[in-house]
């Protein structure tokens, strides 16, 4: 996770970051005091999380920047200096404005190619290493004659040993798929692919016959499973409130048998063709244990991080084949309006005791479940599993990175709807309307539109045909014809 230690922390969509302090009201020791005798440029890699007090923020590092994080323990350990995942190497990144900048350039502006980076965005830096064993004193409590060290200065001034400071000199965001893109393997798989539509048809064909392995030969489940695979949200007007278009969740109903290998077998099928997933078990006794929301622990001063606290694009599976019959505590029902909450809206609020500040985000989610799920899930597909098929061993390197870049090369097509495609589209949702005018509503024509999006996108299209739309028709008869109506 990344903070903003010398500088402010990422404000929320929409806001501006604050200055730096003054190196003299840091820490016990001045960031230009800090011992650096042997520096050593490095690069790494870090999820933004925000601070909710300027001079310090901290974080780690993540190596599969799958944007998970978990909650720190009581003790002022390591573990709780940071919003460190089991895995990671926590660092302190600091941030520092350009000098001589243009005169147009504001100073969120001169950052080095980090720009108004936000809460939990996953970025690549390259800086310089720091070390100062003073910090060290410090948290023994030898702060100085007459100072008093607070728990929220040992969070914010963790020992060099523990946490290393980075000192950056430039960085980037990284994009899911843009970081997937710049392979050497993948970017010769996109060629080819953007010079022949066959070689697309071909891929898609390998990739559902590879996804259909994992839902036991289901090649409906496995369509929309891919098409769950390239969506992505927006919000019109960029507010955070605006209304989110293109979201898409996902319930996969594999009935009584549907067991945890199943489900394992669906997440490492997915796991080893996007860059980005997390897994997270839905049952009683883990919705009653303790917040999923990310939250301020006024205690230190600090924002806690929570499980769904995830970077853009990170595919969300929850496992509700553990969740039984009982009763849920307060805790466990706020968890389930955190969970309802990110589904319907791609947002996830974070608490700051007095109140909440919703953060939007955009996450794929999957539900697997062995009836439908309580979450109001986009589409649900009930999976029919194919006698004697059984979970198969993952392909070669090679053969995963054909698909890869199919995926990528999907997934970045720009798309539109063209004039006559449109009135077609009007044609039908009128005649349905008439037909059932309790169901087909804004939400219908939207979920369509998206579906239809996805379906044109994993075919190679960059506008939606006629032929197309008949195509999701007759998925969408298919789905419904399984689920009784």
């Amino acid at each position: 996770r990344l903070g903003d230690p010398a500088s402010a922390p990422p404000a929320a969509p929409g806001g501006e970051p604050s200055r730096k302090r003054p190196a003299d009201e840091e820490g016990p020791q001045a960031a230009a005091m800090m011992d650096c005798d042997d520096p050593q440029t490095v690069k790494r890699r870090t999820e933004a999380e925000g601070q909710s007090k300027p001079p310090c923020c901290s974080g780690s590092a993540t190596n599969s920047a799958a944007g998970c994080c978990l909650s720190p323990g009581g003790d002022l350990d390591a573990g709780a200096l940071v919003n460190q995942s089991q895995g990671d190497s926590p660092c302190l990144v600091k941030l520092y404005d350009a000098v001589g900048g243009s005169a147009g350039q504001s100073q969120s502006q001169q950052r080095f190619g980090l720009e108004g980076i936000k809460l939990n965005d996953v970025i690549e830096v390259v800086g310089v290493l720091g070390s100062d064993p003073r910090l060290a004193l410090f948290q023994s409590g030898q702060a100085g004659e007459g100072e008093e060290v607070t728990a929220e200065d040992l969070a914010n001034n963790p020992p060099a040993s523990q946490v290393p400071r980075l000192h950056v000199i430039c960085g980037r965001r990284v994009g899911c798929y843009g970081e997937l893109a710049e392979r050497a393997s993948i970017a010769a798989n996109l060629e080819a692919l953007r010079a022949s539509r066959e070689r697309v048809e071909a891929s898609r064909a390998k990739t559902l016959d590879y996804l259909s392995r994992s839902v036991g030969g289901d090649r409906l489940a496995a369509e929309y499973l891919l098409l769950h695979l390239l969506a992505h949200c927006r919000r019109d007007g960029g507010s955070p409130s605006a209304a989110v278009v293109g979201k898409h969740s996902l319930n996969l109903v594999g009935g009584r048998d549907f067991s945890a290998l199943d489900c394992e077998a669906i997440l490492r099928v997915v796991g080893s063709l996007v860059p980005r997933i997390r897994s997270l078990p839905v049952s009683l006794r883990g919705l009653n244990a303790g917040p999923l929301w990310p939250r301020k622990d006024y205690r230190v001063s600090r924002l806690v991080g929570g499980p769904l606290l995830l970077a853009d694009q990170t595919h969300l599976f929850l496992d509700e084949t553990q969740l039984g019959e009982g009763q849920l505590g307060q805790c466990g029902v706020q968890n389930f309006q955190a969970l309802k909450g990110l589904v319907e809206n791609q947002q996830v609020e974070v608490d700051f005791q007095f109140y909440r500040l919703p953060v939007p985000c955009d996450v794929p989610v999957t539900v697997l479940s062995r009836t439908k799920s309580l979450l109001p899930c986009d589409t649900c597909v009930h999976v029919a599993r194919m006698q004697g098929q059984q979970h198969t061993e993952l392909p070669s390197e090679t053969e995963l990175d054909e698909l890869r870049s199919y995926i990528v090369h999907c997934w970045m097509l720009d798309y539109s709807i063209p004039d006559t495609v449109s009135e077609v589209l009007q044609q039908d949702f009128v005649l349905q309307r008439q037909k059932d005018p309790s169901t087909v509503g804004a939400e219908h024509l939207h979920r369509t539109l998206t579906l239809a999006r996805l379906l044109s996108a994993s075919r190679g299209e960059t506008s939606l045909s006629v032929e197309t739309y008949r195509a999701l028709g007759e998925l969408e008869e298919k789905r419904r014809a399984r689920a009784g109506g």
